[in-house]
């Protein structure tokens, strides 16, 4: 079975939006957790200084992939309508 779905831009780009700030979320907890020296896994190393290196690498990435798709003066002009 096949099933085709037509999405709008604006719907593809809050689904962008709401994965990339989900995942910016959840990194941050993970940064939290492994800079408070809780029981934690490495997100991406096992080492402590390396894995808080490459988490940190991956939130700037994706916050600066969410300003790409939700500027600031789009977030503003939101508020206004």
């Amino acid at each position: 079975m096949e099933v085709t779905v037509t999405l709008l831009e604006e719907q593809i780009s809050q689904i962008v939006i709401n994965e990339l700030k989900n995942s910016i979320s959840i990194l941050e907890m993970e940064l939290d957790n492994r800079k408070s020296n809780a029981n934690s896994f490495g997100v991406f190393h096992s080492d402590k200084e390396k894995d808080i290196v490459e988490i940190e690498n991956h939130l700037l990435a994706f916050k600066t992939t969410l300003e790409w798709f939700e500027p600031s003066w789009m977030k503003n002009n939101e508020n206004q309508i």
